[in-house]
């Protein structure tokens, strides 16, 4: 395995997180919380999938933490790929079952690890980038209201 359960819930462990794991099969899922930054208040979660065996990790923001609902979804789409485009990694999708705005980084590991540091700057990235959405969409929200859609 490229990385490890155990390495994973040390560096969680190592910013001062906690963690529920399930594993089932080749996939590994970690819902991680944290207070690493202390910039998100109760937005502080994030799971963590080790897939193919520990060769690719991939990040994303807690469960239903980000809702689209109120939003003219045409204004909502430009402004997520306007901010894909001025991410350097990482990609903001949505999820129109859940009416719910995600944030994923994935990182395919294959023959390598990943490093503590390289684990610190992605949930730092995630969690600022989760701050970020989070503002764009309430000004989004309050906007649409003053518009009347």
């Amino acid at each position: 395995m490229a990385i490890s359960i155990e390495e994973v819930t040390k560096y969680i462990d190592e910013i001062g997180g906690s963690i529920i794991k399930s594993d089932s099969g080749d996939t590994v899922s970690i819902i991680a919380f944290s207070k690493y930054n202390n910039i998100l208040e109760d937005k502080n979660s994030y799971i963590i999938y080790l897939l193919e065996n520990g060769e690719l990790i991939q990040f994303t923001n807690g469960i239903g933490s980000i809702k689209a609902t109120g939003i003219d979804k045409c204004v909502l789409f430009e402004s997520l790929l306007d901010h894909n485009s001025n991410t350097k990694f990482g990609t903001w999708d949505y999820d129109s079952n859940e009416d719910q705005i995600n944030y994923t980084i994935e990182i395919p590991l294959e023959d390598n690890t990943l490093t503590e540091k390289q684990f610190k700057r992605i949930v730092k990235v995630l969690e600022s980038g989760t701050v970020e959405i989070i503002k764009m969409i309430g000004e989004l929200r309050n906007s649409s209201n003053s518009d009347g859609i």
